[in-house]
């Protein structure tokens, strides 16, 4: 940035109104002299006979005068030229200095002003534009940072439909499924986790196609007993050592109003929690169940038999990358994100999640809003 000189003029003084005042009065002296020499003329010629000590005192006076208002109008606009570079130009040169860090990205300076005037009010208004330029940068960096997590979400999530489509595949090929129904319902869960795979593909391409992180959710009306009930007996039927239970215990049909896609990938993360943490030595057993809750909601709640957490530790378990205690910690699997893609996922369903040690392992419950009666499924 080009730098202007302290002791340079700038073309704001030498163009102003003042100095036009001035040229003007030069011109009135100018004819007041003129006037005064063409006096002068008269009295000494020899052809008028007017001279008198009366009129040389005049006369001096009148130029005396017109030299003093000359000099008094240059002294005035020295003192006018120093008041402007002082209240105006420094001021407006520490504008520009602090519009030139803006464009460096430099917002650390604030831009203040001690005059409350004119020029005041213009520092004011750099200063809302700092302050809103401040918002916009950690907005971005927010943003950024949330399709970073939404992505690494992404990526965490499509590795469970692949160790599905795997295991299917495995157990067809090695000989373990053999009646036509069987190959049938495995095939049926490969295309399912196929379709899976496909939604968090697409999902990664819009993001950095038109680089958004907004999760566009499909909220339908949703039969939960149903929704689990095939879930995990498609769960169960792919896994040998891992049992899943459920349990519909609500009086009221279980019906709610969510994105069901985004829902299973979040209960795919709970139950893959619950496996990853499991005690050695033993199987991972899980008990799903669906209650009433005293206020009419549905209660969903996930036990599992597994190591727990330390008490107390229970709210940490949902922030990114918590892995727990050295418990949970020696896994050679897990990378914090899931049970913080889960929470993320549920409350853009509008779902509360929270979870506590059981005694024997640890519960994930969900407080879920049940769909009005007037609107049936």
């Amino acid at each position: 940035m080009k730098r202007v000189n302290k002791k340079q003029k700038s073309s704001l003084i030498k163009s102003s109104p003042f100095t036009v005042a001035v040229a003007i009065a030069i011109f009135v002296i100018g004819v007041n002299l003129c006037m005064l020499v063409s006096l002068l003329y008269v009295i000494v010629s020899p052809r008028f006979e007017v001279l008198s000590t009366s009129t040389f005192v005049i006369m001096g006076a009148a130029s005396v005068l017109n030299i003093l208002i000359l000099l008094m109008l240059l002294v005035l606009r020295r003192i006018y030229e120093s008041i402007v570079y002082k209240k105006i130009l420094i001021p407006l040169r520490e504008i520009e200095k602090h519009i030139a860090d803006f464009a460096q990205g430099e917002y650390e300076n604030p831009v203040v002003h001690d005059e409350n005037d004119e020029i005041g009010d213009l520092f004011k208004a750099v200063e809302r534009v700092r302050n809103q330029l401040i918002e916009y940068r950690e907005h971005e960096k927010n943003e950024e940072r949330v399709k970073q997590i939404y992505i690494s979400g992404l990526m965490h999530d499509i590795a469970t439909p692949i160790t599905r489509i795997n295991g299917c595949a495995s157990m067809i090929e090695d000989g373990m499924v053999k009646d036509e129904e069987s190959i049938k319902r495995f095939a049926s869960m490969i295309l399912r986790n196929t379709e899976d795979i496909n939604i968090m593909l697409k999902s990664l391409a819009a993001i950095e196609k038109y680089n958004e992180t907004d999760i566009v959710m499909d909220f339908q009306p949703v039969d939960l007993s149903s929704v689990l009930e095939n879930y995990v007996n498609d769960f169960n039927l792919s896994s040998s050592d891992v049992t899943i239970t459920f349990a519909d215990n609500c009086k009221q049909k279980s019906v709610t109003m969510i994105d069901i896609k985004s829902c299973k990938r979040a209960l795919t993360n709970l139950i893959n929690n619950s496996v990853k943490y499991k005690k050695q030595g033993e199987d991972c057993v899980i008990a799903i169940t669906l209650e009433d809750s005293e206020d009419g909601k549905i209660l969903f709640s996930l036990a599992d038999n597994g190591v727990g957490v330390e008490p107390g530790s229970e709210d940490m378990l949902f922030e990114m990358f918590y892995r727990g205690d050295r418990a949970r910690r020696n896994t050679n699997e897990g990378s914090g994100l899931g049970l913080f893609i889960a929470k993320q996922i549920l409350s853009l369903n509008n779902i509360a999640v929270w979870a506590k040690n059981n005694g024997n392992g640890l519960t994930v419950y969900a407080l879920i809003e049940r769909k009005s009666n007037d609107n049936p499924l």
